[in-house]
């Protein structure tokens, strides 16, 4: 994601830094128009802080899948903030900071995460509110170009085939992200596509475009869930170019 947004403000004619773990991946950033940088934060941060020195710092680190994530992972996120010298943070965050609460969900209920993952993001949020400036954008599932809903449980059996997605197109992140810095947008908002059809017809329908092998649905197709909404981000003026999830997209 980190990679088409930089790409898109280049053409735009943003001067953008962009920074990878591993040297041999500078290249992407060079041919997307972004001027690279090796940076790692383990948790402390590691590389030439040039990088951080920048009108807007928009940080979309993913926290890893291990044991000690909750800790871990907001002190990844301070180490960052300590060495940034910019005007206006953005963090990409998760709607896995919600529990499932069986109804609609908005920006009020992150409280309590079920997974691991939820609670770790929701700490690396508390980190941030310490900045003046923050915009914290709550993303759903990340799917489009090559990452299809459905793929990896190609063939597995998955149960909630009943319950609504909540899913959101990579290129409506995109422009949520561009929106947000070109706006100087800030606060806290969920990017949810508008409509949540059921698990069940979003992967079978992506099955049969792409030719992998459906999923087996098996009970129970109705478990605990959450539906997000975005009606915060669209009291700003923004309508989603993907709102529905079963429409065709790249």
């Amino acid at each position: 994601m980190g990679l088409p947004l930089g790409a898109a403000l280049a053409v735009k004619g943003h001067e953008v830094k962009g920074s990878k773990t591993a040297p041999e991946r500078l290249g992407d950033l060079r041919d997307a128009g972004i001027e690279p940088y090796l940076a790692r934060l383990e948790p402390k941060f590691t590389g030439d802080s040039d990088w951080l020195d920048t009108d807007v710092f928009v940080l979309t680190l993913p926290p890893e899948r291990r044991d000690d994530i909750e800790t871990l992972y907001p002190a990844q996120i301070q180490s960052a903030l300590e060495v940034a010298n910019a005007q206006h943070v953005i963090f990409t965050s998760s709607t896995s900071v919600y529990p499932n609460l069986n109804r609609v969900v908005t920006e009020e209920d992150a409280k309590n995460p079920d997974k691991r993952s939820g609670r770790a993001v929701l700490a690396a949020e508390e980190v941030l509110q310490a900045h003046p400036n923050v915009t914290i954008l709550r993303l759903a599932g990340l799917y489009g170009y090559g990452r299809q809903p459905g793929q990896r449980s190609a063939g597995k059996e998955v149960s909630g085939g009943d319950v609504g997605v909540n899913l959101v197109h990579r290129d409506d992140v995109v422009s949520v992200l561009i929106k947000a810095i070109e706006e100087n947008i800030q606060g806290t908002f969920n990017v949810c596509a508008d409509a949540h059809p059921p698990r069940k017809e979003v992967y079978t329908a992506q099955a049969e475009r792409l030719g992998f092998e459906p999923p087996r649905f098996v009970e129970p197709h109705k478990v605990d869930y959450k539906e997000v909404g975005s009606e915060k981000l669209k009291g700003l003026g923004y309508e989603f170019q993907h709102g529905n999830p079963l429409e065709e997209a790249p």
